[in-house]
Order: structure tokens, then C-alpha cells, then sequence
């Protein structure tokens, strides 16, 4: 069952419409975590990515 959500997101035609939303299992629209909406947040998260990658 841990591919219905996405599959549902993917195919469904219900949820053409639905582009950028954020679905939660099982297969229903969810709100995301607040947190994932701060640009700074997003953007220090990169640079520790990015540090974290270097040497590779």
C-alpha cells in the first residue's frame, strides 16, 4: 500500500488539477509542515547539503 499515495497523485483524474499540492497517505491532500515553506531554511539546508557532498 505504500505506493498508493503517489500512484493516486500520478494518475487519478481528479487530481489533474492538483499540481504542487502536497497528498499524505492514504491518497488525501495534507498541509505541509511549516518549516518547508521558509526560504532561509531551504537555503541553509542546501549549503550543509552541499558541505556534507564536497569531498565526494
Amino acid at each position: 500500500m505504500g505506493a498508493l499515495t503517489p500512484l493516486y497523485a500520478a494518475t487519478s483524474p481528479e487530481t489533474e488539477n492538483l499540481g504542487g499540492k502536497y497528498f499524505i497517505p492514504w491518497a488525501r491532500l495534507g498541509e505541509p509542515l511549516e518549516a518547508t515553506q521558509d526560504p532561509k531554511l531551504g537555503q541553509d539546508f542546501w549549503e550543509w547539503c552541499e558541505e556534507q557532498v564536497k569531498d565526494i
